[in-house]
């Protein structure tokens, strides 16, 4: 019986990305000759590997998905998204079975591993947990895991930084874990305006909800006066 997921909206598909550890996704044709030709080989590896809560196959119908298709700017088929917390870290187009095997085996690996207590430095993200910088007011849930990244647009944000889905990560900042380095760490977790001090952020929700507070972790500035590019907290906020 086949394990992968067929993705029937962009709600569903945020859901996915948001219950799972990792998404691979299939972006396939009807058409397509080739996504017919690789389809045994990712249907194996569904079977073999898929995992709840943890590694999800899921696919998508080019022509039915238009919308997701074109949020991942999906131009050829087939192509494979790999996803690690609800971001793309790997993509692969074309038909390649060889690539998809080594490219999904590695990241069952690191899934067993991390699950066994061997990552040590990403135990805390890669076990799922999530990290709130404060905890949320008394009786009032936690409601990040709602929010529909897909429907995300954020104005004047930094490309070399973090993308979109940076602010709804779930494992504690780097930048928090190593003092050092105020503006950098091991991954572009953190988000920055790109050129003026504004950001704007439209976050949309999957439903109905009122909101109770919103919590925004950065780090104390640096010196202003002996770099004009150093990176400024948030001052002024405006919903």
């Amino acid at each position: 019986m086949s394990q992968t997921v067929t993705i029937t909206s962009a709600q569903h598909f945020t859901q996915v990305l948001n219950s799972s550890r990792i998404v691979v996704t299939d972006f396939y044709a009807d058409w397509c000759g080739p996504c017919k030709a690789v389809a045994p080989v990712y249907e194996q590896l569904s079977s073999q590997l898929s995992r709840p809560g943890s590694i999800t196959f899921t696919k998508v119908n080019t022509d039915m998905q238009k919308d997701i298709a074109q949020s991942y700017n999906i131009t050829a088929m087939p192509t494979f998204l790999i996803f690690k917390a609800g971001r793309e870290t790997k993509r692969i187009r074309g038909a390649d079975p060889k690539a998809l095997d080594a490219a999904v085996k590695q990241l069952a690996q690191e899934a067993a591993t991390a699950d066994e207590g061997g990552n040590a430095v990403e135990s805390s993200a890669s076990s799922g947990a999530t990290w709130l910088g404060a905890a949320a007011p008394r009786n009032y849930p936690d409601i990040t895991e709602q929010v529909d990244q897909l429907g995300l647009d954020f104005l004047n944000l930094d490309g070399e930084k973090g993308d979109k889905k940076t602010p709804f990560q779930t494992n504690r900042p780097s930048a928090l874990a190593d003092k050092k380095t105020v503006a950098g760490g091991p991954r572009n977790d953190w988000i920055e305006s790109d050129t003026d001090e504004q950001l704007m952020l439209f976050i949309p929700f999957m439903c109905t909800l009122k909101l109770h507070s919103v919590h925004i972790t950065s780090l104390p500035s640096g010196d202003s006066d002996s770099d004009d590019e150093t990176p400024m907290r948030p001052k002024t906020l405006k919903f």
